[in-house]
């Protein structure tokens, strides 16, 4: 009986980080808007263009030289590739949160299993009384698979924070340039006064 409340407080402590990383950190303020607006803005062939190199980028490290790169060859981008570099960003970032709630998924649907396993193999010894025999041979099998277990979890944890990293990376991009995009639009206002 202790078992099982040990093993249901241990699954306990694997799902809580988990549920901190699906809250994560938000879009900088504003950065759908302005992406929306500069969407709207734009000529669809171009803004299709930046879309479609930041969705193919989300994989990878993409920062906002990688973006420029990206979105030069974009048709009818003309005057204004900043507009188009965030649009790429922004769809980078996006498939990048894609990227972490499908491994987030992932890990939870292998806490999941871990919690039928232990659940199962508390099973199996209250009912050791009846057939120790054969669950001499369970607790064997069972005892194999719960040791390769904790490999398996590190290896996607290492993973989870890999996709952290980059999606707060991409964050603090979006954010740098909104501030850029802010600070140019009011030397703009300024110059015309």
């Amino acid at each position: 009986m202790t078992r099982a409340i040990l093993a249901a407080a241990v699954v306990a402590g694997l799902l809580a980080p988990a549920a901190g990383v699906a809250e994560g950190p938000a879009f900088p303020p504003g950065a759908e808007a302005r992406e929306a607006r500069l969407i709207a803005r734009l000529p669809p062939a171009a803004t299709q263009c930046a879309t479609r190199q930041g969705r193919a980028q989300a994989g990878g490290p993409f920062g906002e030289g990688e973006a420029r790169a990206a979105v030069l060859g974009c048709p009818g981008g003309g005057t204004d590739i900043q507009a188009l570099v965030f649009i790429a960003l922004m769809e980078c970032a996006k498939g990048a949160e894609e990227d972490l709630r499908g491994q987030l998924e992932q890990l939870q649907a292998a806490n999941r299993a871990r919690v039928e396993q232990r659940q199962a193999h508390a099973q199996l010894q209250a009912d050791q009384q009846r057939a120790r025999a054969q669950l001499q041979a369970e607790r064997q099998r069972l005892a194999g698979e719960k040791d390769s277990l904790p490999e398996l979890s590190q290896m996607q944890q290492m993973q989870l924070q890999m996709f952290q990293g980059r999606r707060s990376k991409l964050y603090e991009t979006l954010s740098n340039m909104m501030k850029k995009a802010g600070d140019t639009d009011a030397a703009i206002v300024g110059n015309l006064k």
